[in-house]
């Protein structure tokens, strides 16, 4: 992409099945909805510090996805943004961030083993990390609950193998009784 882009449009990228890897330069400021939606053989991509908001579905069924960086500039993740990211294994939230929510189905069907949700999330969407086939544990760094739904199918995190659910030491009790959490009590323990 030459530097002389700076917006990525809705589904620009759309099922290019042969696109490995791409470097997204500074310029850019916005990638569209769905902009590498389908792209089954991208492996890695950097998103450039200035983006603001991983849309809808940009990186939805890139199933060979293993790897992605993600700035602190961006405030949001939109739905389904890594769903049926089967080979991304881990994800890591930018240091210094202000995402306050992960939206419905933005991890749903992904390949993650484990996942530590900052302190800044409040809410945790419907489908979030449902049917997410390793994924054992979940780490929440803040001392208040993110809002979760598990009362409706599918649920938060429905159909995953979750073992443990690591939360501040002070905070075990408070996760153990509040809305949602209370339904994975046994599992909710101290960050070891």
């Amino acid at each position: 992409i030459p530097t002389t882009v700076t917006s990525i449009e809705k589904w620009a990228f759309f099922d290019c099945q042969k696109l490995t890897s791409l470097v997204i330069p500074t310029t850019v400021r916005s990638i569209g909805e769905g902009a590498f939606a389908n792209c089954k053989a991208i492996t890695s991509i950097v998103i450039p510090k200035g983006i603001t908001k991983i849309e809808d579905s940009t990186f939805m069924n890139c199933e060979a996805l293993t790897s992605i960086a993600i700035p602190n500039t961006v405030t949001n993740i939109g739905e389904s943004a890594f769903s049926l990211c089967s080979a991304l294994k881990s994800f890591t939230f930018p240091d210094n961030n202000s995402i306050t929510s992960i939206e419905e189905k933005t991890f749903l069907a992904a390949g993650l083993t484990s996942i530590t949700i900052p302190n800044t999330v409040k809410s945790i969407g419907n489908n979030a990390f449902a049917e997410c086939p390793a994924l054992k544990s979940v780490t929440l760094k803040g001392g208040t609950p993110p809002t979760i739904n598990i009362d409706s199918w599918p649920g938060t995190f429905s159909d995953t193998p979750l073992n443990a659910i690591y939360v501040p030491a002070n905070s075990v009790e408070t996760y153990k009784k509040a809305d949602g959490w209370n339904k994975f009590a046994d599992k909710i323990q101290a960050i070891k």
